[in-house]
């Protein structure tokens, strides 16, 4: 009975640190291609646009465009896709980042997370 409940503790501590390191990943590690802004305000955003406005904004324009205005409102932004082709991209949320889709150079959908 210890063993077999020990043997539960050791799986569930090793998810539990699991589920941690996906949930840490940083940003910065990713691909520029990818991904890219900048977030200087340390997580704080200046720009007066909710990130749902900017998602609202961006549909249907030019993908750098569209980056740099969501970069003005001082947000994050990743593509997640490119003519068809989907990307990986982490699980976690992350309110002031916008992910975008981009199809023949223009922004087909935009979400935030």
């Amino acid at each position: 009975m210890i063993r077999r409940l020990s043997l539960s503790v050791v799986v569930a501590a090793a998810s539990v640190f699991a589920l941690a390191a996906c949930g840490s990943e940083s940003e910065s590690t990713a691909p520029a291609s990818v991904e890219g802004g900048s977030a200087s305000t340390g997580g704080a955003v200046t720009g007066k646009a909710t990130p749902t406005e900017v998602v609202a904004s961006v549909i249907g324009m030019a993908e750098a465009e569209a980056t740099a205005k969501i970069d003005k409102a001082g947000y994050t932004w990743r593509v997640l896709g490119r003519d068809g082709q989907d990307f990986p991209a982490t699980m976690d949320f992350v309110e002031t980042r916008i992910g975008l889709k981009i199809t023949s150079g223009k922004v087909t959908e935009a979400r935030v997370g």
